[in-house]
């Protein structure tokens, strides 16, 4: 009886042959289905089982490819500046730059990024970031933000450059990226 798995519904025994006609617990599940002795609680509960099992499988290959990317990251060039008439020039990544430099080392990897944004009370918006791998695992993360109010944007170039603020920072953030001269600002 190795080479079977046995289900018991109903007082009776159910054997579900494994090996080679099923093989994986999601075949055994659909054999077992198919019978009316099989109890739906315990297929519920072997169904819930193949899940947990699916999504840590699809985390642990998600984490495999993070440490093997992690190191294949390249620092980001500052290659945008604001310029506010009295104050020092600010230098920052722009998001193009950000992007040229990741896309194609997260691209190997199976990853993507996808954004979205919410109004929030408060002239605020909400930025959100999904890294999302071939495997199936996602993980999502948020900035609120003050709506850029500064220079002389009129309110849709200031709801973009926000946007634009969040989207660089969160994936900044995702992947510990490091900004050539970012940490400048220390007395």
């Amino acid at each position: 009886m190795a080479d079977q798995a046995i289900v018991r519904a109903n007082e009776q025994t159910l054997t579900v042959p494994d090996a080679p006609e099923a093989r994986s617990l999601l075949e055994v599940i659909a054999k077992a289905a198919a019978n009316p002795l099989v109890d739906v609680e315990k297929m519920k509960e072997l169904l819930a089982m193949h899940e947990r099992i699916s999504a840590g499988q699809r985390q642990t290959a998600f984490m495999a490819a993070m440490a093997r990317l992690v190191p294949k990251l390249p620092y980001i060039p500052q290659k945008g500046s604001i310029n506010i008439p009295g104050q020092p020039q600010r230098k920052y990544a722009k998001l193009e730059d950000l992007d040229r430099a990741i896309r194609p080392v997260i691209a190997k990897e199976g990853f993507s990024l996808s954004f979205d944004t919410a109004p929030l009370e408060g002239q605020k918006i909400r930025v959100t970031c999904r890294l999302s791998h071939e495997e199936g695992h996602c993980e999502t993360k948020q900035i609120d933000l003050p709506i850029d109010q500064s220079g002389s944007k009129n309110a849709t170039q200031a709801v973009v450059s926000t946007v634009s603020y969040g989207r660089r920072t969160l994936t900044k953030m995702f992947f510990n990226l490091v900004e050539v001269g970012e940490d400048d600002d220390a007395i």
